[in-house]
């Protein structure tokens, strides 16, 4: 499977009204590809998402500046950001969750999965944290 912005409303849970401050359907997620053959992938809430990085809504500086993305410039590799400003860790472990879930149709050789909840460990019980942890 061959990642795109436009691909991850059919494997991923969506802003919406029922989750986040979004008042319709949204894709909030990012995706540079850079060709590679190694992901890195973020999960997370607006720290992760680089909600203080912009001015007036600057997409492009947020997506230069944030630290997903910075991490994959040192790595050489494409960055995925699956995160959700306001997203509390259930949220944020319910995701992890579906990225699972495709990791083995990635056309990736390595794959870093970088997940920041919003305090540690917050009100997850353990069965969640183990899904965490693999």
């Amino acid at each position: 499977m061959k990642l795109s912005k436009e691909v991850l409303p059919d494997y991923f849970t969506m802003a919406g009204p029922a989750n986040s401050h979004y008042k319709t359907i949204t894709n909030s997620f990012d995706f540079i590809g850079n060709g590679s053959k190694t992901l890195v992938v973020t999960v997370g809430e607006s720290w992760t998402w680089g909600s203080d990085i912009t001015v007036d809504n600057d997409k492009e500086t947020r997506l230069s500046k944030v630290y997903g993305r910075l991490i994959a410039e040192q790595l050489n590799s494409d960055w995925l950001n699956l995160s959700l400003p306001g997203a509390g860790n259930f949220w944020i472990a319910n995701t992890v969750g579906e990225f699972i879930n495709i990791s083995g149709m990635l056309e990736y050789d390595k794959i870093y999965l970088i997940c920041t909840l919003t305090e540690i460990g917050r009100s997850l019980i353990q069965t969640t944290i183990d899904i965490l942890i693999i």
